[in-house]
């Protein structure tokens, strides 16, 4: 495999440690405590993580590379069905949340209790559901092998990113949360729930 394409995973791996790291509470806490607060610092957090995205998007996009298998009209169609069904997803997730908390731009602690409604009645981490949607998406609208090892990465991440998300949802919510894990399938509803769609 080329250089560039671990120079790429590089990148991804740097990223994607940085960003858990910089969601920890620990982190979070500390920096509180030297007077940096959690609104200030979820706004740093955000440009941040939006900047490191974009740097490494641009990056894999100077790639001059062939196609894993050429696209026809209908791996297009497909693609676009998936990220177009990804983002409907995404737009019924941030309907439970509170997008100015997301963003840093009101008190971090306005929003913060356990959100089970809507489709989170269905998933547990519809964000993520409808990433992984995308994801394909665009590796199948684009085939090519940076666009393969963008979503081995991001796959690979967001495990990651639901066992460490969920030991700070147990924490903060105890039982409850345990509770509604138990009954609440992670990213793929329950086949007798998909009619909510």
């Amino acid at each position: 495999m080329d250089q560039k394409y671990w120079v790429l995973i590089v990148f991804w791996v740097a990223y994607f440690t940085i960003h858990s790291f910089a969601a920890s509470s620990r982190l979070k806490r500390n920096l509180e405590n030297r007077g940096i607060s959690k609104n200030n610092y979820r706004k740093l957090y955000v440009i941040l993580s939006t900047a490191g995205l974009l740097a490494i998007l641009l990056y894999s996009s100077t790639f001059s590379e062939s196609y894993l298998i050429e696209p026809n009209n209908f791996t297009k169609f497909v693609s676009l069905m998936l990220a177009a069904f990804g983002t409907i997803i995404l737009r019924l997730a941030f309907k439970q949340y509170n997008l100015r908390g997301f963003l840093g731009l009101m008190d971090e602690n306005q929003s913060k209790e356990l959100q089970i409604r809507g489709i989170l009645a269905y998933i547990r981490h519809p964000i993520y559901s409808g990433t992984i949607l995308i994801i394909v998406g665009y590796l199948l609208y684009i085939p090519k092998l940076s666009s393969l090892i963008v979503a081995v990465c991001v796959f690979i991440y967001l495990v990651i990113g639901i066992y460490l998300e969920e030991r700070k949802l147990i924490t903060e919510f105890g039982q409850r949360y345990l509770d509604y894990k138990r009954k609440v399938p992670a990213i793929i509803p329950k086949l007798k729930d998909i009619s909510f769609f």
